[in-house]
């Protein structure tokens, strides 16, 4: 059996409920990204993450907008599309957004939280654009992985 089919085997496994004990020595999430790998890997968890709200998100007021959240175990995930319009910054907020560099917010949009704790933030547009605000790795990615996994979730159907 491939290391792949493993992995995928012991997550479904984990999904399930069961104790996993993991063959591999180092757990993914913990190892020091290369260049270019830290958008991919982003990428791939928000598909995940899409993946998790279509099946079992639920319309929710989120702040000042209403986003397509969904919660499975210690993992809360937020999704918003341009349809969800954001409210206009103020002033003030314009202004310390031109003294600080920070630029306007993307059209798409996923926030995943873990145990209480915001791990992702990422925003896109159809234009290619795509932009990581916030990553932090953690053995939430093998939660997600795992949740995705469980629902048997299609990943990246919305792509096609």
């Amino acid at each position: 059996m491939s290391a792949n089919n493993t992995n995928a085997s012991q997550l479904k496994q984990l999904a399930a409920g069961k104790n996993v004990a993991f063959t591999a020595a180092t757990p993914s999430w913990s190892r020091r990204l290369r260049p270019g790998e830290r958008v991919r890997t982003v990428a791939n968890l928000r598909d995940l993450g899409i993946s998790l709200v279509t099946k079992l998100g639920q319309w929710e007021k989120c702040g000042a907008i209403r986003g397509l959240t969904a919660t499975h175990g210690a993992l809360h995930v937020s999704y918003r599309t341009p349809f969800q319009k954001l409210p206009q910054p103020s002033e003030l907020d314009k202004y310390q957004d031109a003294l600080l560099g920070g630029k306007p917010n993307l059209p798409y949009g996923l926030d995943i939280w873990w145990e209480g704790k915001k791990v992702m933030n990422v925003e896109w547009s159809d234009r290619g654009e795509f932009d990581v605000v916030s990553y932090r790795k953690g053995r939430w990615e093998d939660s997600l992985r795992a949740a995705a996994a469980s629902l048997h979730a299609p990943v990246g159907w919305w792509l096609v």
